[in-house]
């Protein structure tokens, strides 16, 4: 059991999200200066930089809009994005394959950094929490799309602790780019449920599908 749960950490999709933060990472502390094992970026320096991002944004430079996600103000930053990514990507991993998932998180990266710009122009937007809001907003849905019925006891208090979890990291964290983690969330919710997932399916159903064949046979 110890040995599948850490052969799940080397996922080609996760592996590869995670290397690119952390390149992203070792590549923005080097070319700025900083130590890459001093403290968190002041919020001075941390505006500054998000405005030359959102800056260079309006001037057209739109890759900033993915690019973002690679940008992390200190280890501690870093290791719990890595740390929030590694648990919903395994959780939607259950049903959708890598290719998906990276896809996925492209996607609510750019659609929750524009809307945070779009709203706020002021707004710090870097980090890759959009992303890993829009695989929790797609296990979520995923995991809506694939009960039945729909609504059940079980989806019903995954949504509501999903709500509840995001309205407390907002307070927690007043400081963070919220409406970007929403964006990712509901776009993530929305691509499960609308889009036709060529789904692996759960092991749990899996099994049952086995001993239901078997008693026909």
């Amino acid at each position: 059991m110890m040995k599948e749960k850490l052969l799940k950490l080397f996922d080609p999709g996760l592996v590869l999200l995670i290397l690119l933060m952390a390149i992203g990472f070792v590549l923005t502390n080097v070319s700025t200066g900083d130590q890459i094992l001093s403290t968190a970026l002041t919020l001075p320096e941390l505006m500054y930089r998000s405005l030359i991002l959102n800056d260079k944004v309006f001037d057209g430079q739109l890759w900033r809009l993915a690019t973002y996600a690679c940008i992390h103000k200190s280890l501690g930053y870093l290791a719990t994005g890595m740390g929030a990514l590694t648990f919903f990507y395994l959780k939607a991993r259950q049903y959708a394959r890598p290719t998906q998932l990276v896809v996925v998180f492209a996607l609510a990266v750019i659609f929750g950094g524009a809307m945070q710009i779009y709203s706020n122009w002021l707004a710090p937007v870097i980090g890759a929490s959009a992303g890993w809001f829009g695989l929790w907003g797609l296990w979520v849905g995923l995991a809506f799309k694939t009960s039945k019925p729909m609504f059940n006891r079980r989806t019903i208090r995954l949504l509501c602790l999903s709500v509840v979890a995001q309205y407390a990291l907002a307070i927690l964290s007043p400081g963070s780019a919220t409406v970007a983690h929403n964006a990712g969330f509901l776009l993530g919710a929305f691509l499960g449920i609308a889009m036709p997932f060529r789904m692996k399916v759960p092991e749990l159903f899996s099994k049952l599908v086995r001993k239901t064949a078997q008693k026909c046979a």
